[in-house]
């Protein structure tokens, strides 16, 4: 079935594939990298990211991301709405 999520699920089968400690060293790098992504395309440079920006970006992630446990930290759900938005934000 194709539909939006064809990446995301594409990813889930892969990373299904290996090891969970796999996922699991990974899956932070990129809640890090969604964080500094999101101050970047506000600030342009990485010079210009205030440390505390970047604290308050990854408490409103943490706060405003519904039913976070789901979302991030679940291997299915991290994918669909944290990688993506890792990609997303990979071309600004």
């Amino acid at each position: 079935m194709w539909n939006g999520r064809f990446i995301a699920q594409g990813l889930v089968q892969l990373f299904m594939q290996f090891p969970k400690e796999i996922f699991n060293i990974a899956n932070p790098i990129a809640f890090i990298a969604v964080g500094l992504l999101i101050n970047l395309l506000v600030r342009r440079k990485i010079r210009e990211v205030n440390p505390i920006y970047l604290l308050l970006t990854y408490c409103t992630m943490f706060y405003f991301l519904p039913d976070f446990e789901r979302a991030v930290l679940w291997l299915s759900g991290s994918f669909n709405y944290l990688w993506m938005p890792l990609i997303y934000l990979g071309y600004f």
